[in-house]
């Protein structure tokens, strides 16, 4: 007799004809035959699988090709944040709230590119310094900035997230009390390049919480920072800039 398992199962649509979206409902099993870290592990694998297409354009657009568009000290940077994030969760993890929840990221990112080395053909093949530099394209600029910079030849000023961080913007958030106090409205609106106009809509059921939120390709949060949770909370964040330097004296 063979038992199989059901780690997670994805519900999967491509709307981008009819409204500019892809939707990805990622749910996983509740049973308590596996650990949390399994399951989360388990539901990157399956989110990283099932969108390795849309993960190598989206990177592609992000890299202006297939190269890793940051410099040597950058990297260095990144790579050291990695290992200093995972000294930090298998040293605390077991006894704090904050570290066990950045462990079962970890588990659920590694899956993302786990399941995208998997399904991913030898000519969309990326390595796993790519796919982090990927997931930290909204922090590049200041990375950039923590290393000394670079010159303006170098590919990682073509990225569009840099060219942002020089515009000084990414979203704007409204909320608005309406019908006399009995109604919260709250909107929220991304401004960026038509090259990171791949996106996802994304739901995930996971046993510590459910998570609605506006999201990218291969990238297991926002991103947009607007975020809806089954604790009835909506969560945003926004990065305008106050252009009157006046303003800081």
């Amino acid at each position: 007799f063979f038992f199989f398992l059901s780690i997670a199962h994805a519900k999967w649509e491509d709307t981008r004809e009819e409204d500019g979206w892809t939707r990805l409902h990622l749910t996983i099993s509740k049973t308590s035959r596996l650990s949390n870290e399994q399951k989360y592990y388990g539901a990157g694998y399956l989110e990283g699988f099932i969108n390795q297409n849309l993960i190598f354009a989206a990177y592609y657009n992000f890299a202006n090709g297939t190269g890793l568009p940051i410099t040597p000290a950058m990297q260095q940077l990144i790579v050291g944040q990695q290992t200093w994030m995972k000294a930090e969760v298998s040293s605390k993890a077991a006894s704090d709230p904050y570290w066990s929840h950045l462990s079962l990221y970890l588990q659920q990112f590694q899956g993302i590119v786990d399941g995208y080395a998997a399904a991913a053909p030898a000519n969309q093949a990326l390595s796993q310094i790519q796919l982090w530099t990927y997931a930290l394209q909204f922090e590049i600029g200041d990375i950039m900035s923590a290393t000394g910079g670079a010159s303006r030849k170098h590919p990682v000023f073509a990225t569009p997230q840099v060219k942002r961080r020089d515009m000084g913007e990414h979203c704007s958030v409204i909320v608005k009390i309406a019908d006399g106090n009995e109604r919260l409205l709250h909107s929220h609106i991304t401004w960026s390049a038509f090259n990171t106009m791949l996106r996802v809509y994304k739901v995930y059921d996971f046993p510590l919480v459910k998570v609605q939120f506006s999201s990218y390709p291969g990238l297991p949060f926002s991103g947009d920072d607007w975020v809806l949770n089954s604790h009835e909370m909506s969560i945003s964040e926004t990065t305008n800039e106050i252009f009157n330097m006046s303003c800081y004296k």
